[in-house]
């Protein structure tokens, strides 16, 4: 008998729009993100789009809103499933290693700057993700203001490293959060 083989799941249309928009949005800024090269990169037509979204807009506070999901609130769900607060750090530093999008992360930033929207969403993943380190840290260090000084101190180095040209590499940044750890633990 010959067995059969599951196809992987078909991606959605929405996905294919929001991949689409990441892309360009990284690799060429906003003013690329028009209808027509997003038609073009996902191979969809534009019936499609207004099917999803009512305009450019929607797209944008859309993918925004993705952006935010992806690479914030589900970065967090995933490192609360660990228990020991050392664990979260570490588990917090690959996954934000390896499931953000520097060159996202420095558009979105680079744009935020000059929209008053995107700055909105740009400033509430500020403030969730420092508000995460934070709870992290007074778990690890035991003291709410060495807590947010750490949080702050961390945050700095992320959104720094990521801003710098060349961007700060996976490894660059693995020494630097190694050289941490040391001092969070005599800390308490």
């Amino acid at each position: 008998m010959e067995m059969k083989t599951a196809n992987p799941p078909k991606e959605s249309a929405k996905s294919k729009w929001f991949r689409a928009g990441n892309h360009i949005l990284a690799t060429r800024g906003p003013d690329a993100l028009t209808i027509e090269l997003l038609c073009q990169h996902t191979g969809l037509t534009k019936g499609s789009f207004y099917h999803h979204f009512s305009d450019r807009d929607a797209y944008i506070d859309a993918l925004l809103s993705a952006w935010e999901e992806k690479s914030t609130l589900q970065i967090i769900a995933w490192v609360n499933e660990s228990a020991e607060p050392q664990q979260k750090l570490r588990m917090l530093t690959r996954l934000s290693l390896t499931e953000v999008d520097v060159a996202l992360e420095r558009r979105i930033r680079a744009w935020a700057q000059l929209d008053e929207r995107v700055y909105a969403y740009q400033q509430r993943v500020d403030g969730r993700r420092q508000e995460y380190l934070v709870d992290i840290w007074t778990e690890v260090l035991g003291n709410a203001a060495r807590a947010r000084e750490s949080a702050r101190l961390v945050y700095a180095i992320f959104t720094g490293g990521q801003t710098m040209l060349p961007a700060a590499t996976p490894e660059e940044y693995l020494r630097w959060f190694t050289q941490l750890e040391p001092a969070s633990s005599r800390i308490k």
